[in-house]
């Protein structure tokens, strides 16, 4: 399941709790209009377990699509970065790290070894190791962002639990946000900043241009 289908599952279910919330609500309400003091709690007691069990089996439901999607997601990630090197390659990334490079050899290298994973992230170490920074998806980039995504997705489901619909609702809109950044950032190409801030600033700039014009 894609991050932008559990995002709907999600919020499914958090609409259908909130909704059999809103019944054990007025459920509570005839009781308390029709049972005399002496029975109001046993069946309060009987309404409220009726409706919680319908409720945590909707959550059960959701917390395992969710911890799937995370989780292939995360596997996804790390699979990216799985990939090989030839001696060839590595004896050049070698003699790149011993040689400081400037900020425009960082940039030509980048471009060379775009679609090779592995190096980008060895790009990456040299950069830092030289006092600049990668912007773009970065193995710790992409991780970072997919962790808010996956906080995000935690709150919704504490959400349906505890029966908080104005927390579930910010917590859905956040979700939906970050996962479009965090799709952007897929997608975003790798550059060469003066340093960590630089780099943050110019990730999340591209990513917020990117999500305006959707």
């Amino acid at each position: 399941m894609s991050l932008d289908s559990i995002v709907l599952d999600l919020a499914s279910a958090y609409d259908k709790a909130a909704n059999l919330n809103a019944e054990l609500d007025k459920e509570i309400q005839t009781n308390h209009k029709t049972y005399t003091t002496e029975y109001v709690q046993a069946a309060d007691t009987a309404t409220t377990d009726k409706f919680k069990q319908q409720i945590t089996s909707i959550y059960d439901d959701a917390a395992a699509s969710f911890d799937a999607a995370i989780k292939a997601e995360k596997q996804a990630v790390a699979s990216g970065f799985a990939s090989t090197i030839t001696a060839d390659t590595a004896a050049e990334l070698d003699q790149v790290g011993k040689t400081k490079p400037t900020m425009a050899e960082m940039r030509v290298y980048l471009d060379k070894f775009k679609d090779n994973q592995l190096a980008l992230r060895r790009l990456t170490a040299i950069a830092e190791e030289n006092g600049y920074a990668i912007a773009g998806p970065t193995f710790e980039a992409l991780t970072t962002q997919l962790a808010i995504v996956e906080n995000d997705g935690k709150s919704v489901l504490s959400s349906i639990q505890t029966a908080q619909p104005v927390y579930g609702k910010i917590a859905l809109n956040l979700m939906t946000d970050h996962v479009i950044r965090l799709k952007k950032l897929q997608e975003a190409p790798f550059t060469v900043a003066q340093d960590a801030i630089s780099a943050s600033v110019a990730s999340n700039t591209a990513a917020n241009q990117q999500t305006t014009e959707n």
